[in-house]
């Protein structure tokens, strides 16, 4: 009977620690719930207070189309102008490229070799003349002259032969730096270059460009400085730009249509400005004997103009022919 009642003793201690541990285990839970919920809590009133919105926006589909439809419209508009302003760009400087190449000489200002009118007692009728409705026998057309117009008159009537040929040249070599850059690579020999008969005309002419002036203007004043300026500038520019035009097409691996084109305006320039030297030339050598200097100077300048001319036609016809060869390589040499 002690037996009995010792093991229902044991019974009913176990049942008391197992209550007490299920007891004990239910505080527990609840208290870990009661953290969760309070960290919870802290964390949504945080989330309210800093990144919640204080507008709620509706997402509304019509809105949202809207939106993307004018997004999307700005965009095309944006592309859209920037490819017109874009071939704008690149026709603009097309048509530069192809005005800057026509073949015009000094009697519609531009190429030329070297001017022989320095003399001219009577001054010829060019093309902004006849553009301009101006005529120096006519009083008529000198009142619009005045002012402003006649600086324009002036830039445009004496000084664009002057510009004109080193604009071309200019362009022609940005085409060929930038347009060509993968086919602008034949190498030139310059030790050859300056050792041929070709280069030594060019620098004997670049000398008389300025003698010739210099000895034809006799009387002082500062209106004849200002043309044997005008004159010894003019011959030197167009020489030196003759010579950076071989040197400029002789780079070019392949011959393009542009390549092409202003080679042979580069011909027909220099047959025109041939043409006109010759005439220049003979109207002027009445009294040749009287100055026999000057004659023999002007002589040996028209012979050189002449040769360059021919010289250099030649070696752009070679160009044409044989694009991948230099032409430097079959120069004679001095």
């Amino acid at each position: 009977m002690s037996g009995a009642l010792q093991h229902d003793h044991e019974e009913s201690a176990g049942d008391e620690g197992g209550a007490r541990n299920v007891d004990e285990e239910g505080l527990r839970s609840e208290a870990q719930e009661s953290v969760a919920n309070d960290d919870q809590e802290a964390e949504h009133y945080q989330t309210e207070g800093d990144e919640q919105p204080l507008i709620v926006v509706v997402d509304d589909p019509r809105f949202n189309l809207a939106t993307r439809m004018r997004q999307r419209t700005s965009i095309r508009m944006v592309v859209f102008f920037r490819k017109i302003f874009g071939k704008l760009a690149v026709g603009s400087g097309y048509v530069i490229l192809v005005v800057v190449a026509l073949p015009v000489g000094i009697s519609s200002g531009g190429w030329s070799f070297f001017r022989f009118d320095e003399n001219e007692k009577t001054f010829s009728r060019s093309f902004w003349d006849d553009f301009l409705n101006f005529n120096f026998s006519n009083p008529g057309s000198l009142y619009w002259c005045k002012g402003g117009n006649g600086i324009w008159l002036t830039i445009l009537d004496f000084f664009l032969p002057l510009w004109w040929s080193s604009l071309q040249i200019f362009c022609f070599f940005l085409y060929s730096r930038f347009a060509c850059k993968s086919t602008w690579t034949v190498p030139s020999n310059s030790s050859k270059l300056i050792r041929s008969d070709w280069f030594a005309s060019n620098m004997y002419l670049l000398i008389l460009g300025v003698v010739v002036p210099y000895c034809s203007f006799t009387m002082a004043g500062i209106g004849y400085l200002i043309l044997l300026a005008y004159f010894a500038t003019y011959n030197m520019v167009c020489t030196i730009c003759n010579l950076l035009f071989i040197i400029i097409l002789n780079k070019h691996k392949f011959v393009t249509r542009y390549v092409f084109y202003i080679s042979v305006c580069m011909i027909c320039a220099y047959i025109e400005s041939d043409i006109v030297a010759v005439f220049y030339f003979m109207l002027n050598s009445e009294g040749s004997l009287t100055n026999l200097k000057l004659t023999a100077l002007r002589t040996v300048a028209i012979g050189l103009t002449l040769t360059l001319s021919l010289s250099s036609s030649m070696h752009i016809i070679r160009k044409l022919t044989k694009p991948g060869e230099s032409l430097f390589e079959g120069l004679g040499e001095k």
